[in-house]
């Protein structure tokens, strides 16, 4: 398999619609694919408080962005990232891995792995990556 192509079980997911968690990776390297410093909306919800922001950097694993509201870590959060590439929003379940506050500001990266995701986000995140990972 190529090293950026869509796997067969995500196809046939995405083809039956169903929703699938993402792989779990306890290795010496914590990140499991590269991150890209790309600057996307995002909307997340956090005890029923809703946050816009944008992304830092993203990868297919999770994403960076900076916020005014702290979220502590192993919480979960759900996210909405507009793709440019994309008409609607991708939604995924998130896990807070990092929280760290910028010093004399009341300001916060928050970093986060995601759970899981409907087999179509899956599918048109790891496109959107790719288009800007293989420059063709």
């Amino acid at each position: 398999m190529e090293p950026n192509a869509i796997p067969n079980e995500w196809l046939a997911a995405y083809k039956a619609d169903r929703c699938m968690k993402m792989p779990s990776y306890k290795g010496r390297e914590r990140r499991r694919f590269p991150r890209f410093n790309k600057k996307l909306r995002v909307k997340y919800e956090f005890n029923e408080q809703y946050n816009i922001t944008s992304s830092i950097n993203i990868s297919r694993g999770g994403f960076l962005i900076r916020s005014k509201s702290p979220v502590p870590v192993h919480s979960c959060i759900v996210a909405r990232i507009e793709l440019p590439t994309s008409r609607e929003d991708i939604i995924i379940t998130s896990r807070v891995v990092r929280l760290e506050r910028i010093k004399k500001k009341d300001i916060y990266l928050i970093a986060v792995n995601f759970i899981s995701m409907a087999a179509r986000d899956n599918i048109r995140l790891a496109e959107f990556i790719r288009s800007f990972k293989d420059p063709s």
